[in-house]
């Protein structure tokens, strides 16, 4: 699909290492108790979770 005339070209950056770096950085998050917003409670345990990781 070609688009518009009238439309502006698409410019595309790539950061090949963000999405590991938000991973990593949610995970700490994570293990420090910040910005847990969830529970999961499995056989005693309990996991602290950030809910847009697990809807992901």
């Amino acid at each position: 699909m070609d688009p518009s005339p009238s439309s502006p070209p698409l410019l595309h950056v790539d950061f090949p290492s963000l999405p590991s770096a938000v991973l990593a950085n949610l995970n700490r998050q994570r293990l420090s108790g910040q910005l847990c917003d969830l529970s999961i409670r499995v056989r005693g345990r309990v996991f602290r979770a950030h809910r847009a990781v697990l809807a992901a």
